[in-house]
């Protein structure tokens, strides 16, 4: 559980290499892409094609709802860490 911090979905379209997408987050978010990102030692292939990114501060256990309970159609792409 935590807060939405900043969501960031208008990325620039000619993201060609990791570098390049990990400057423009740390431009964005002002966090260092290998620091927060969950997956952050994936191949370029893997982070190429994602629509957008959120940042969530503030994050504490919970026993509630999980990502793994949401089944709509609509939800994809989800990076949490």
């Amino acid at each position: 559980m935590g807060s939405l911090y900043k969501v960031w979905a208008d990325l620039p379209e000619d993201i060609e290499e990791l570098n390049y997408l990990m400057k423009n987050f740390r431009d964005y978010f002002g966090w260092d892409w290998s620091e927060v990102m969950a997956g952050a030692e994936e191949p370029f292939d893997y982070h190429k094609d994602w629509d957008g990114y959120i940042a969530i501060k503030d994050l504490k256990k919970c026993s509630g709802l999980m990502v793994a309970d949401l089944h709509a159609e609509n939800v994809y792409k989800i990076i949490l860490g």
